[in-house]
């Protein structure tokens, strides 16, 4: 496996071994010219309107930054296959033993990215939430679990309100105050199902989740290590919606929809 099929994977504790890719140590400061293979990742591009692959040049080089005899510092540019938008990267590298030694056995230890207003994470949503996700995604890569998670239960509460809105549903009490955002959820859901199936019934407890790491003081371990879970799940609301909202289009066109409503009739 060539260094860069490391650097294009999603990022783990676990250590994996490579093919050589230092002849001799690298001092602390001392830049080199690698040949790892092109680093690929997928990003929403704005240009095409589409998921798209960013990847390195082809025959472009890629320069490494020595830190220790076990860490290297890489910065790359990735662009858009098709428009050549590109994405900013960067990754500290860290190896099990000597990082020069034959196969070395290596590992993401951070990394970070610099997206301009042309490129998202994903498009499961809106272009503001979507933003969220984005600077959730980056709380983790940094380690900052309650960050992370911040921006989740933003996005949650968030799209629980527009969800509101767009279906006649007072976010108020009578008296004004905002309504507890348990009895919301709970008035919401059974409007327009916005929870999956799957996890209808704790659809509360998820925002709960979220509070409790913001709250009760977590450490920042248990709140990172729930972090990929509980966003899958705030992304599985996204994903319900917006598979709803296709699907009423689709009999809208179909016309699905008109014959319904005269057979009620």
């Amino acid at each position: 496996m060539r260094l860069s099929e490391v650097l294009s994977s999603p990022q783990t504790n676990d250590f994996v071994q490579v093919d050589s890719f230092l002849d001799k140590k690298l001092s602390t400061g001392k830049q080199k010219c690698i040949d790892v293979g092109r680093i690929r990742s997928t990003y929403f591009c704005n240009h095409c309107n589409n998921l798209m692959t960013f990847a390195t040049r082809e025959n472009g080089k890629l320069y490494c930054i020595g830190v220790s005899d076990t860490q290297i510092s890489i910065d790359c540019v990735l662009e858009c296959t098709i428009c050549k938008t590109p994405v900013k990267k960067w990754f500290l590298i860290e190896s099990k033993d000597k990082i020069y030694y034959s196969a070395p056995e290596v590992r993401i230890l951070k990394q970070s990215e610099y997206l301009s207003d042309d490129v998202m994470l994903e498009n499961r949503c809106p272009v503001s939430i979507g933003i969220l996700l984005d600077k959730s995604q980056h709380a983790y890569y940094e380690k900052l679990g309650a960050g992370a998670a911040i921006y989740l239960r933003k996005i949650f509460e968030q799209i629980t309100v527009k969800s509101a809105n767009a279906n006649n549903i007072d976010t108020k009490k009578p008296d004004g105050r905002r309504k507890n955002f348990s009895d919301l959820l709970k008035e919401v859901d059974q409007t327009v199902h916005i929870i999956p199936a799957e996890f209808s019934a704790n659809g509360y407890r998820l925002f709960g989740e979220l509070s409790d790491i913001l709250h009760n003081d977590y450490d920042e371990c248990v709140a990172l290590e729930k972090y990929k879970d509980l966003r899958r799940l705030v992304c599985g609301i996204l994903d319900n919606i917006r598979n709803n909202e296709e699907m009423l289009a689709a009999l809208e066109r179909l016309g699905w929809n008109e014959e319904d409503n005269n057979v009620q009739n």
